[in-house]
């Protein structure tokens, strides 16, 4: 978030704060995705 601010509304900014962005979604996507399906098929097969 802070480098966003430091090189202000500009495309290379934009660009980059979409990088970041997607890249913490993958983050938290292969993190939490495996224990959630775990779960998930723990509870429908008991």
């Amino acid at each position: 978030m802070i480098p966003f601010f430091i090189f202000g509304f500009n495309s290379f900014s934009f660009i980059y704060f979409n990088i970041l962005c997607s890249s913490m979604h993958i983050l938290y996507i292969s993190i939490y995705t495996p224990s959630y399906s775990f779960h998930l098929k723990d509870s429908t097969h008991p």
